[in-house]
């Protein structure tokens, strides 16, 4: 009941502020679905739910937390009940299954700028005993992984990286979205001379062989 009642309020300021905002909310910019209604395209981006049900070969229900706003892969969850992962993806895993054992502890997937961790969450899911190592430097997607990851109690199984994977350190700044009916992901502004004075921050950067090593005891995977 807690979950419903803050995914609905959620919701409702989400739509406030797409028709309250000074910006335009674009909410025909962007379609989630190829020739879909137009009623759905639209109630589409008005959908602001914090969680979702995903289907999945698991017997009981997998909840996963998504953010309060419609960018394209929370719209994936939210309208078809899927992770947001790419077909290619589906296949080499696939390929990779079928010439080991599903079931081998040894399986470890390691998944760099995992958002709200789809192809993460798949692999945990479909192979049994795998492990995963997430890295994501948005403090707001690493936060609704962990929190996914411990409703469905995969917090044993799932490494959460909140960094850059980089060989050096540089400031960094995230670029803000208009309004909450945006469908693209976050992204970042790198530099530092042209970024005004406390509009950018040091970033937290981290090599892979380090974040491998530290997590798993080896960067071999």
């Amino acid at each position: 009941m807690r979950r419903l009642l803050a995914s609905a309020q959620a919701t409702f300021a989400c739509i406030h502020q797409g028709h309250t905002s000074n910006a335009n909310p674009r909410l025909l910019h962007h379609f989630m679905f190829t020739g879909s209604h137009l009623v759905f395209s639209l109630l589409d981006r008005l959908d602001c739910r914090i969680w979702s049900a995903v289907s999945t070969q698991q017997p009981s229900p997998f909840w996963m937390r998504l953010l309060p706003s419609s960018f394209s892969e929370a719209n994936t969850v939210r309208g078809r009940r899927q992770f947001h992962r790419d077909g290619a993806f589906q296949d080499l895993l696939q390929d990779l299954l079928k010439a080991g054992n599903s079931t081998d502890s040894s399986f470890r997937f390691v998944e760099v700028g995992a958002s709200l961790g789809g192809c993460t969450f798949h692999v945990l899911t479909s192979v049994r005993a795998s492990v995963a190592v997430a890295v994501e430097p948005y403090q707001p997607t690493v936060e609704a992984m962990k929190q996914t990851a411990s409703w469905n109690g995969l917090g044993n199984r799932l490494t959460v990286h909140q960094t850059f994977v980089s060989e050096g350190q540089g400031a960094c700044r995230i670029s803000s979205l208009q309004n909450n009916h945006e469908t693209r992901a976050p992204h970042w502004d790198f530099g530092q001379e042209e970024f005004p004075a406390g509009t950018a921050t040091e970033c937290a950067v981290a090599t892979l062989e380090h974040i491998l090593t530290s997590t798993l005891g080896t960067s071999e995977l």
